[in-house]
């Protein structure tokens, strides 16, 4: 039988008609128990299971529907045998009931599918994701009009209905109306007094917060009072700023009203994880979160954080993130403008203080402190990535602590972290695998960084990829890896690259393998002077490093590589004279936040030269400065090869131990 003569002669019949009445009655039945179950008591998976029901209810819905109406109407032919006889008892199949029959078996079948997705979903393979329980709730009273005028009166529902938005809108809560209690009263509870619905709230719908509030006017200005409170004891967990605006201009304070209540609620979830005194405006917040979840984009992320700082000039958590994105840009100047600005009060907590004395001794190259200063704060927040990430850094680089790294590294346990939209997970597999090379386990540096690579190109890991493979002599693994990387990399990126591994295997005092690298570097088209430069000086070249670093100095006198490199030079062709002018000329180039960069240059100039005394005075004055160990510097650093097994040595690598 074609379909649409099916079709047709279902409608002829009142198919539909009849099928329908089981889908709209199905339908007001889920309707209705989704509103009621809860109040019912009953659990939220009630409704699924209701659902499973009725649509398993439909396929025999459409079989009944053909066992008690459509059957009867069929004509009944007998069958016939194969020796062309009736059988008595036994009918034919009409081209009708099968089509029927069919159509039911393929309902069947599709039915049974939806149902199983939805057990499947709901039951079994379900994301365990915490419910709501019913402290979880908020409930949002009418405020009350005080100014006296009853016309003000929508202005109250206005402010109960613009919070109750804000909440839904952002998923901080499930949120009860004043209306949704009157509407219950009113249904399921008719005739209950008014003066009922605040025992109502607590009894049926059981929320674990009620905001409410009151607004009056004074002169020309509408001032707004809310309060957050336990439902069940009335305790007032808090009491927000009073907001003012204008008369005509009553949004103004719904909105900063909202924005203070939102903040709060988002911030107060663990207030132990809270750094602010207040609770921020809510869109302030709003442009952190943006900022934190695009921090590689460096133009987009400070804008987003001056953003929360306007919008909220009391929003403490901004401000140490705009300090630390221009001390990692090494502004140190305008790193510490910012943090002057931040004037404690009363108001300033014991933990945003413990930030601010960690900052200032950031910036005062005071590594101790900053240690005993950022684990007090870990011990706040021990789940925190940036944190987590911010105190392996600390531990390794500014106290040379590789062994503590991976105690703090393994508190986040890395297999559920996704790396690719993780910023900080993929800093804290760089630092390990650091640490991991400083402790001389470069099996396990070299898995880590090839799965962090799998994930993300990111060219800086190649550096401790290619130490770990050269201090591992798996020299062949390294040419692999620079073949990759040379198809894809910039000719800068590579020059860079080039530099550091001919370090490295000065490093393990092998001038052949560090020679060819420099001599990569002399061979690249378009090559800038200042890495030409340094790969005549690494090459020992010193005439033609000299030549190039001679023309880079006068182009920028003030370049303290360049004088130091320049002063080696000169003191390697026997110009020693004027190479002690140039050190000299160092020490009237010394200034605020360079961290030991002048005493650390001056040491490798007096290790090249062999004046052992002056360097390890020079490398000590670095260190107590606030220099910190890198990945090229202290025992990373190839001038130093010849001193690493002197005890002196191990005292600047425990200085701040």
């Amino acid at each position: 039988m074609k379909f649409n003569k099916f079709l047709k002669e279902c409608h002829q019949k009142e198919v539909f008609k009849k099928l329908s009445l089981y889908v709209v009655t199905s339908w007001v039945i889920i309707q209705v128990f989704a509103t009621i179950w809860e109040p019912l008591g009953l659990p939220k998976a009630s409704v699924t299971v209701l659902l499973i029901i009725l649509l398993l209810g439909f396929p025999i819905n459409v079989y009944l529907v053909w066992r008690l109406d459509l059957a009867k109407q069929e004509p009944r032919t007998l069958k016939i045998n194969k020796k062309g006889q009736e059988v008595p008892g036994k009918y034919q199949k009409s081209k009708f009931q099968k089509a029927y029959f069919s159509v039911l078996s393929v309902l069947s079948v599709a039915f049974m599918g939806i149902v199983m997705v939805i057990i499947y979903n709901n039951f079994i393979g379900s994301i365990d994701i915490q419910e709501l329980e019913v402290s979880d709730k908020i409930a949002v009273e009418i405020f009350g009009n005080n100014t006296g005028d009853p016309e003000n009166d929508i202005i109250g529902k206005m402010t109960a209905d613009w919070i109750i938005h804000g909440i839904s809108e952002n998923n901080i809560g499930q949120v009860i109306s004043q209306k949704t209690v009157d509407d219950y009263a009113g249904i399921v509870m008719a005739g209950v007094n008014p003066s009922r619905s605040n025992n109502l709230l607590k009894e049926y719908f059981k929320p674990g917060k009620t905001i409410s509030g009151n607004f009056y006017q004074k002169d020309d200005k509408l001032l707004f009072q809310g309060s957050l409170i336990e439902t069940n004891n009335n305790n007032k967990q808090m009491s927000f700023k009073l907001v003012e605006c204008n008369s005509d201009s009553p949004l103004d304070c719904i909105e900063q009203l909202k924005q203070l209540i939102l903040g709060y609620l988002v911030m107060n979830e663990n207030p132990l994880l809270t750094l602010e005194s207040n609770p921020p405006k809510f869109d302030a917040y709003q442009h952190v979160i943006t900022a934190r979840a695009n921090a590689k984009d460096n133009d987009f992320y400070i804008d987003r954080i001056e953003k929360a700082i306007a919008a909220d000039p009391d929003y403490f958590e901004p401000k140490l993130l705009q300090i630390v994105f221009y001390y990692n840009r090494q502004d140190y100047h305008k790193s510490d403008s910012l943090l002057g600005q931040i004037k404690p009060n009363s108001n300033t907590t014991s933990r945003q203080l413990n930030l601010l004395y960690m900052y200032t001794s950031l910036l005062k190259g005071e590594n101790r402190k900053v240690y005993d200063y950022i684990a007090k704060e870990y011990s706040y927040n021990k789940f925190d990535l940036e944190t987590n990430q911010s105190l392996m850094v600390i531990a390794l680089q500014f106290l040379n602590r590789p062994e503590l790294v991976e105690g703090i590294y393994t508190e986040i346990p890395s297999g559920n972290l996704i790396v690719e939209n993780c910023l900080f997970c993929e800093y804290r597999n760089y630092v390990m695998s650091l640490a991991d090379i400083q402790l001389k386990r470069y099996d396990e540096a070299i898995t880590l960084l090839d799965e962090t690579m799998k994930k993300i190109d990111e060219f800086y890991l190649n550096k401790p990829l290619a130490s770990a493979f050269i201090r591992s002599n798996k020299l062949a693994e390294l040419d692999q890896l620079i073949t990759g990387v040379e198809l894809t990399a910039e000719a800068e990126e590579l020059i860079e690259l080039y530099l550091f591994i001919g370090n490295e295997f000065l490093l393990q005092q092998n001038r052949e393998m560090a020679n060819k690298y420099f001599n990569k570097v002399i061979q690249t088209e378009k090559v800038q002077n200042n890495s030409l430069a340094e790969s005549y000086y690494l090459l020992e070249d010193y005439k033609n490093a000299e030549l190039l670093f001679k023309k880079l100095h006068d182009e920028d006198a003030t370049n303290l590589t360049y004088i130091s490199r320049l002063a080696s030079c000169l003191a390697m062709n026997q110009k020693a004279d004027k190479g002690a002018q140039m050190i000299a000329k160092m020490d009237a180039l010394r200034g605020d936040f360079q961290y030991g960069e002048v005493d650390y240059l001056i040491a490798q100039y007096y290790a090249l030269t062999a004046d052992e005394d002056k360097m390890f005075q020079h490398l000590l004055k670095s260190i107590s400065q606030g220099n910190y160990y890198t990945i090229s510097s202290f025992q990373n650093d190839a001038h130093f090869v010849n001193y690493l097994d002197n005890p002196k040595f191990n005292t600047i690598l425990t200085y701040w131990q």
